[in-house]
């Protein structure tokens, strides 16, 4: 469950752009890419402007799921599983999957033109509203978009079909993957949840090799024991904000378990220990610049399903 966003088309968000992502843009299978021209009004000058200094959030694609999750998992999923957000200085902000690191960027000339085109945001009142789920047509989960003011989500009642909307989710997919591999790592905050149980400890001995394997020291000055919850509190568990040094030090070992150097990537969290040779869970994610001081997007950053 994605606590207060939105879930709205499939697991991973991504905006389409052919340049970024190698698709084949002719809309053959959709009624075809909208002529977008060469004015500010009906060009992708209407998507960002490097210069503008308008850091106004312009467009967004989000998508999340449904499902059980292990208790903690929450903070990684607030926002979303996978997501694109770009604002008017064509500053954009993408991750890839649940725990998955948030990357960013500025789209050059030729990435607005692709997005502008591909995503058909010259026609995006076309699409205005609400979708048939693609969990109906292919097994996926749910996306919700915005341009401007202008949105398209997941609904059960009579919904455009999904076969009106699956380009823009296969283009999506592949430009998200792009995008991130191009963009820098973030480096501000993060966000967290750490789960505490006495039979961790036991877990990491009998099994060296498995979901703790090679856990690190807790490196924050406050004690882990401090800031952990219990295994049973974690399911409604408020995510805590690091900054500065905390949050690089903890960055510096989701990034480790990205990598496969600590844990196992089937467990979803990082492990830790104390200097007592307790053992944790740490859920991580990337804090972004418009979260509100809760840790959530805003409540028009999206439309709600």
């Amino acid at each position: 469950m994605i606590p207060r966003t939105i879930i709205s088309i499939a697991p991973v968000v991504l905006i389409a752009v052919c340049s970024i992502a190698g698709c084949s843009g002719d809309g053959s299978d959709s009624g075809g890419s909208p002529d977008s021209g060469d004015s500010p009004e009906a060009g992708p000058q209407m998507l960002c402007t490097p210069e503008s200094g308008d850091a106004d959030i312009r467009f967004v694609a989000q998508t999340g799921g449904g499902g059980s999750d292990i208790p903690g998992s929450q903070v990684l999923i607030e926002n979303g599983y996978a997501f694109l957000v770009i604002d008017g200085t064509c500053r954009y902000f993408v991750q890839q999957k649940k725990f998955g690191d948030v990357r960013t960027g500025t789209l050059n000339a030729h990435d607005q033109e692709s997005i502008w085109q591909n995503l058909r945001l010259a026609d995006w009142s076309e699409y205005v509203g609400c979708h048939e789920p693609e969990i109906f047509a292919d097994g996926g989960s749910s996306w919700s978009f915005r341009f401007n003011s202008d949105t398209l989500s997941t609904c059960w009642q009579n919904p455009i079909p999904y076969d009106r909307v699956k380009w823009l989710v296969e283009e999506s997919r592949s430009a998200i993957d792009n995008l991130h591999g191009s963009g820098t790592p973030v480096d501000g905050p993060v966000r967290y949840i750490l789960v505490g149980n006495p039979e961790f400890a036991e877990q990491a001995e009998s099994w060296p090799d498995g979901q703790f394997k090679n856990a690190p020291l807790w490196p924050l000055s406050a004690p882990a024991a401090d800031l952990a919850v219990e295994l049973n509190d974690a399911y409604t568990a408020t995510s805590r904000r690091a900054i500065d040094a905390d949050a690089q030090a903890l960055r510096a070992i989701a990034d480790s378990f990205r990598a496969g150097d600590i844990g196992v990537s089937y467990g979803g969290y990082a492990p830790v220990k104390d200097s007592e040779s307790n053992y944790y869970q740490l859920f991580l994610r990337d804090a972004l610049p418009f979260e509100n001081e809760d840790g959530y997007w805003e409540e028009n950053m999206v439309p709600r399903p």
